[in-house]
């Protein structure tokens, strides 16, 4: 059986799949992802609200499961267009990098809305996530409960708007074969990043 997987945008279609990873995360990477213990029903009530207005949400998906996701959640700020993010990525996937990627993809869509400001907030004991914002140069406030990471002035490139179109085409063609095997089955299946592209500088 071939084994798919990429990090990609994920669509209203995905929902069921985004609430099953949200569900899948143990009691202490839910308290990491929303600052609180949180039970089922609050999961199931809060994902109703990711794809609506102007959030979005990108995943980690492998094998049709979304392991890792990550939220841009933009809003209007003192200064400009602001931007808050959040991640999760189930116990079993940590430590590959896909946070590192998922991030990379906040900032390309943080680039092309031309954000002001991009907001994470985590708390103190969240060590990995600190360390991933510090890598692409945001500023850690701390704070007694929390620690906020800041990246500020992010601008479009040429660069930056050509992959956030090819990453949106190739979002797309991957989310419609997804629902083109969940109906006709699992011999239906995609390959789509056969060349790796090079990373993003840091901004």
């Amino acid at each position: 059986m071939i084994q798919t997987f990429r990090v990609r945008k994920l669509f209203a279609t995905d929902l069921h799949e985004y609430r099953a990873h949200l569900l899948r995360l143990d009691s202490h990477t839910r308290y990491s992802r929303f600052g609180s213990f949180v039970r089922d029903a609050f999961i199931e009530s809060y994902v109703e609200s990711s794809f609506r207005d102007d959030a979005l949400v990108f995943g980690y998906v492998e094998d049709g499961l979304v392991r890792g996701a990550a939220e841009f959640r933009p809003y209007r700020g003192e200064h400009g267009q602001h931007a808050e993010v959040a991640f999760s990525v189930e116990d079993d996937w940590r430590r590959r990098g896909i946070g590192s990627s998922l991030f990379e993809k906040l900032i390309i869509t943080a680039r092309n809305r031309q954000t002001a400001r991009l907001v994470m907030h985590c708390l103190p004991e969240n060590r990995a996530m600190q360390n991933l914002a510090r890598h692409f140069q945001a500023r850690i406030r701390l704070a007694p409960d929390e620690r906020t990471g800041i990246i500020v002035n992010l601008n479009p490139t040429a660069m930056s708007l050509a992959q956030e179109a090819t990453d949106d085409w190739r979002a797309f063609a991957s989310a419609a074969m997804g629902i083109h095997r969940r109906v006709w089955g699992p011999q239906w299946q995609l390959v789509l990043d056969a060349e790796p592209r090079p990373r993003l500088s840091p901004p």
